[in-house]
C-alpha cells in the first residue's frame, strides 16, 4: 500500500486519516499510516493516542513521543516484572488470576487479588506521574478480570516483523526489499528479550522466539551480503546472534563458513572456540568431536584452501 504522502503536514494526515476511520473508510490501512507517519494509534470513533514506545530488548524503556519516560532502574522490580510479563503474551492481555499465580503461587486468592491491586495501583501512578495528566488510562487498563497493555509499540514486536518482511521478500527473489527489512531488524536487536526477568514460561517462550528469529535472520541475510561483497558484515551479523545463543552449532558452521572464506585460519579458530565452549558447558569429548567434525565436514566454499 502506499504510504509516502508527500507535502502533507502531519496536522491534514491527522484529521484525513481519523475521518477515514470514524467514517470506517479502509480503517486497517489509515491506522497503520497513522502508527508509521505520525506515532499515533486511532481509536474507532477517531481519537488519536499518542503511541507509547517500549523497549524491552537488551533492557528496557518507555518513551512518549521520542521523549524517555521511564528506565528500569525507576520501577519497582515487581512493576517491571509485571510490565514483562504482559509484553511476552499476545495482545499484551492477561488475565489477573494469572498474574496472581505468577506472583504469589502461595497465597490464598483474597491476599493475592489484594496484593495485585496494590500492584497494579502503584504502576499506574507511576506511569501517571510521567505521562500527560488523565492518559495513564488509554495505555494501562484492567477491565473483567483481565489485565493488559494498550496503544504501545514494542521493539521485539517490530523485530519479528522485519525479519518475517526481510525472509517474505527473499522467497520471492526481491533482494533489495530483504536487504532493507533485515538492517531494520538488526538495528532493533539490542539483546535478548526482558533481561533479567526469569522464572516464567511465557517469558522463556518469548526470549526463544526472538533467538530463533535472530538465528532466520542470519541464515538468511548472510548470503545476500556475501553475494554483495559484504562478508566483514555477514561475520558481525552471525557473532550478533552467537552471543544470543553462543551454543548453536548451526550458527558455528555458518561462521566457519563464512571465515573460510578470507582464511583457514580463521576457520580453525572457530572450531577451537566451539570446543571451548562447549567444554565450558560440560559436553562429553566425544559428542565435542561429533559436532566439530559435522561443521569442519562442510568444507569452505570454491577457492578457499582447507580450515
Amino acid at each position: 500500500a502506499y504510504r509516502h504522502l508527500w507535502a502533507w503536514t502531519p496536522a491534514a494526515m491527522r484529521e484525513v486519516l481519523a475521518f477515514a476511520v470514524a467514517q470506517r473508510l479502509e480503517t486497517e490501512y489509515a491506522r497503520s499510516l497513522a502508527a508509521w507517519r505520525l506515532d499515533l494509534d486511532l481509536l474507532d470513533d477517531g481519537t488519536a493516542i499518542p503511541l507509547l514506545d517500549i523497549r524491552i530488548l537488551g533492557g528496557f524503556k518507555i518513551l512518549h513521543r521520542s521523549t524517555i519516560l521511564l528506565q528500569a532502574e525507576e520501577l519497582t522490580p515487581a512493576q517491571r516484572e509485571l510490565l514483562c510479563l504482559l509484553l511476552s503474551v499476545p495482545e499484551f492481555k492477561l488475565p489477573q488470576a494469572t498474574i496472581q499465580l505468577h506472583f504469589w503461587p502461595d497465597s490464598p486468592p483474597d491476599t493475592a487479588r489484594a496484593k495485585l491491586d496494590t500492584l497494579v495501583s502503584r504502576l499506574r501512578k507511576t506511569l501517571a506521574r510521567v505521562l500527560p495528566a488523565d492518559t495513564v488510562h488509554y495505555y494501562l487498563k484492567r477491565e473483567k478480570g483481565m489485565i493488559w497493555l494498550a496503544h504501545c509499540r514494542v521493539d521485539a514486536l517490530e523485530f519479528l516483523a522485519a525479519v518475517d518482511r526481510g525472509i517474505r521478500h527473499l522467497r520471492l527473489q526481491e533482494c533489495w526489499q530483504a536487504g532493507n527489512a533485515f538492517t531494520a531488524a538488526e538495528s532493533l536487536w539490542r539483546g535478548e528479550f526482558a533481561p533479567g526477568i526469569t522464572g516464567e514460561d511465557r517469558v522463556r517462550a518469548c526470549r526463544g522466539k526472538l533467538s530463533r528469529a535472530l538465528s532466520d535472520l542470519a541464515f538468511a541475510w548472510c548470503d545476500l551480503l556475501v553475494r554483495s561483497d559484504r562478508l566483514p558484515k555477514a561475520v558481525q551479523v552471525v557473532e550478533k546472534a552467537l552471543r544470543d545463543d553462543p551454543l548453536n552449532d548451526r550458527l558455528y558452521g555458518l561462521l566457519y563458513r563464512l571465515q573460510g572464506q578470507s582464511s583457514a585460519l580463521l576457520a580453525r579458530q572457530v572450531l577451537k572456540r566451539f570446543a571451548a565452549v562447549l567444554r565450558a558447558e560440560d559436553y562429553p569429548d566425544d559428542e565435542i568431536a561429533e559436532l566439530i567434525a559435522g561443521i569442519a565436514a562442510d568444507q569452505p566454499h570454491e577457492g578457499e584452501g582447507p580450515a
